[in-house]
């Protein structure tokens, strides 16, 4: 629990630090709206005796503007007053604001400045080249124009000088601190994936492999050689007599060797006629599976996939067939799609109704980034993860993820190979970066890197 109550302490000292980083602002002296006279508008410089009619004196005083030794007079100031009524000792007189505070950006735009065009990315804004405009609660919108993003949040200008502190609400934690938090990170990676479906099924007898067997004469059932499924017989062997009608006995043989997989009602006695059918032969050398897949996976079947089966009587042991038949159908009740898969029985030991795991592969056919599953943060229909860039580092970035693959994620954008993605304690970071987010807009400007020691 230690590292816990560290990492709490840390943010309430956070939040501390910046509520009283605002209350300091609200105390700053209101800057008032700055005089500039331009060259057209400065009054001409009145002729004084004794001193240089270009606007220079003997005694080091500038007369261009009716100034005092060491004072600038553009607005018409005497010594540390303005003459409108307010005390300016010790400002910047050429916009009325207190030293060492630069006139750009919003202060520009305070102190009236509104003659610059703020209208498009890489315009100045006051003395500050802006870059784009953007929401930091929505960090992967960006705009070239002012306005609002999608949230209907107003945005607000990244300047040029900014932009490596504010690499959407990038947070740096400590050394110690990511040691405590057990952050782990991995590398997007690029490769071609293989796709895997658990799936369950039965066995069943390859119909195709079934034959039937009928009564070769009218007549009445004489004697039964074979009266049970499960018995094997071997092409030849004679399953039936017939007395028949004209006196004779007419045996009935198996026309193929197999399994007997049904024998119909049949009894001593029982009149019959001609091509009246006995029973049905299986040659059980291969055998079906039939399994079924969610409809969410059926995009990945496909005839000729391969597919592994594993039953519970034959631990550790493996069958491999392949898909052959995809039924073009959804089932309504359990909103399945049914398959069957060929595999061989060269000893028989499948039978009928025998339950199967199966694992269906399949692959993405082409090379794509791909990510370990952990990493991605879902919220809502937001996707996300969280980027490593370095020295302590991180920061937030939306994705658009694709179709998993084991534990692997397809990234379809958002993400290059070899860029480093966090996989553990990311949703502490991520809690962080949309925490420094809503400050950033509370402060009313982009962000800066926020650091944790």
């Amino acid at each position: 629990m230690t590292w816990v109550v560290r990492v709490a302490a840390l943010v309430l000292a956070v939040l501390l630090g910046m509520w009283l980083q605002h209350r300091f602002r609200l105390a700053d002296p209101p800057i008032g709206p700055a005089r500039v006279e331009t060259a057209d508008r400065v009054p001409a410089t009145p002729e004084v005796p004794g001193h240089d009619m270009q606007g220079r004196d003997p005694a080091n005083h500038d007369m261009s503007s009716h100034a005092t030794a060491g004072q600038d007079m553009t607005t018409h100031d005497t010594a540390s007053h303005d003459m409108s009524g307010h005390d300016m000792a010790g400002h910047d007189m050429a916009a009325g604001r207190p030293p060492g505070r630069d006139l750009t950006s919003h202060d520009a735009v305070a102190a009236g400045a509104g003659d610059t065009d703020a209208g498009s990315a890489g315009t100045p804004v006051g003395e500050r080249k802006v870059l784009y405009w953007w929401d930091p609660m929505m960090p992967e919108y960006k705009s070239d124009r002012p306005g609002k993003s999608p949230m209907g949040m107003d945005m607000v200008p990244v300047y040029a000088e900014e932009v490596p502190a504010a690499e959407s609400g990038a947070v740096r934690i400590a050394p110690e601190i990511l040691d405590s938090l057990g952050v782990r990170t991995a590398r997007a990676e690029t490769g071609v994936l293989q796709h895997r479906v658990a799936s369950g099924g039965f066995v069943a007898y390859d119909e195709s492999r079934m034959t039937r067997v009928h009564a070769t004469a009218s007549g009445r059932v004489g004697r039964l050689l074979v009266t049970s499924a499960g018995q094997r017989v071997q092409r030849g062997d004679p399953v039936l007599e017939i007395e028949a009608d004209d006196g004779r006995t007419v045996p009935v043989t198996a026309p193929v060797g197999g399994l007997v997989a049904e024998v119909r009602e049949v009894y001593r006695g029982m009149a019959v006629a001609a091509d009246t059918e006995i029973m049905t032969l299986v040659d059980a050398g291969t055998v079906w599976v039939k399994g079924e897949v969610f409809e969410s996976d059926g995009g990945w079947l496909f005839v000729g996939q391969p597919v592994e089966a594993r039953f519970p009587e034959r631990p550790g042991e493996v069958w491999k067939g392949a898909v052959e038949l995809i039924l073009p159908k959804v089932e309504y009740a359990n909103r399945t799609i049914r398959y069957r898969v060929r595999f061989d029985n060269p000893d028989g030991f499948l039978l009928p109704n025998m339950f199967a795991e199966l694992t269906l592969h399949g692959e993405t056919g082409k090379e794509v980034v791909h990510i370990p599953r952990q990493a991605l943060i879902r919220e809502g229909e937001a996707e996300r993860v969280i980027v490593a860039l370095g020295n302590g580092r991180f920061a937030p970035r939306t994705v658009t993820a694709g179709a998993e693959f084991g534990e692997r994620l397809e990234i379809r954008s958002g993400l290059e190979a070899g860029e480093e993605v966090v996989t553990s304690a990311q949703f502490l970071i991520d809690s962080e970066a949309s925490l420094q987010a809503s400050m950033s807009r509370l402060d009313g400007g982009a962000p800066s890197t926020h650091h944790h020691h």
